[in-house]
């Protein structure tokens, strides 16, 4: 996980040192007690493209954010803020009933849909873990998260997987410098990172105790980010300074082949992990501190933009995002 720290673990751990153990710190409650104010939304303007509104979106779905020193829960229909974490996270992922969990330093947090106070902490094993990305097993409920390790015997291939999203976890070596992890629909858990110049991938097969390496059929360029099932294929993310594009791949066995590329025009820099939902993909943009909409797979132009002028005010760095649906779906 070298590629993906950024000099963030220190930033966690000193912005939030009292959010998990592994910061230093004992673990009270981050954030304001319960839901969301619906009050203390912010009346703003769409940046670009206000009229356009994802028609898979429902009233109740939100935008949890991770970010640098705070995170945040923004609506996904309008961008207004709605409610602010009090600590920062690296990543972030959500499961289908709209749980959602945000990574950083030595554990994991989830929330309940529309809540900014944490109902659970999971704590990775090791010395000094700092964790990267996660995901939600549509099949068995499992939490798989990336994590690095550090000090006498240290690993940056581990992957943690919590039994049922609690409890503690199972860790494997996945083989690869992992960053971000992934699930298909048949449970099966994928893994990608930094092998030489270009980025690789492994597999964990559900109901297997080791990870096989998937060679692909051509090379993906850019940086490993995020890594998730589209409802057919599983998506690589490679990032660029000023680029950013999704692989769909076709794996069968250990062989994994490029089917298509989705390529985003007009994206900001530092961008980081994509969240995909339904025929709509989300794309976290650290330097303007904001969330471009796309049509899934077209790419091309953005069809929205939230930014500092849909919030209201300018937000810390954002390092990736996830979609935590309505209960009513």
């Amino acid at each position: 996980m070298r590629s993906l720290d950024f000099g963030r673990h220190a930033l966690f751990c000193s912005a939030a040192a009292a959010m998990l153990a592994g910061c230093g710190g004992s673990q009270p409650p981050i954030g304001a007690p319960g839901a969301i104010p619906q009050t203390s939304t912010i009346a703003t303007h769409a940046e670009r493209g206000k009229s356009w509104v994802d028609p898979g979106a429902q009233d109740g779905d939100l935008i949890y954010v991770a970010a640098q020193v705070n995170s945040y829960v923004i609506s996904y229909r309008t961008g207004k803020l709605l409610g602010t974490i009090d600590g920062g996270a690296e990543g972030a992922c959500s499961d289908s009933e709209g749980n959602v969990f945000l990574t950083g330093g030595a554990g994991v947090l989830e929330y309940r849909h529309g809540g900014t106070t944490p109902v659970a902490t999971l704590n990775l094993p090791g010395n000094d873990p700092e964790s990267g990305g996660c995901a939600s097993d549509p099949v068995s409920g499992n939490l798989a998260v990336t994590f690095s390790t550090f000090g006498s015997g240290g690993s940056d291939e581990n992957v943690a997987i919590f039994p049922d999203g609690q409890g503690t976890p199972t860790v494997y070596q996945s083989g690869i410098d992992a960053g971000f992890c992934g699930y298909d629909n048949q449970g099966n858990l994928f893994v990608d990172g930094y092998g030489g110049a270009l980025i690789d991938l492994a597999e964990l097969p559900s109901g297997s105790g080791s990870f096989e390496i998937i060679s692909i059929n051509q090379s993906i360029g850019g940086n490993p980010w995020s890594i998730q099932w589209d409802g057919k294929y599983m998506t690589v993310e490679g990032i660029s300074e000023k680029s950013v594009q999704l692989s769909r791949l076709q794996i069968s066995g250990t062989t994994a082949t490029i089917v298509s590329t989705t390529k985003f025009s007009r994206t900001m820099s530092k961008a980081r992990a994509s969240w995909i939902t339904g025929s709509t993909v989300l794309v976290p943009f650290g330097n303007i501190h904001g969330i471009g909409f796309w049509k899934y797979p077209n790419g091309g132009k953005a069809e929205r933009v939230f930014s500092k002028k849909v919030f209201g005010r300018k937000l810390n760095f954002f390092n990736g995002l996830t979609v935590s649906v309505a209960a009513n779906r």
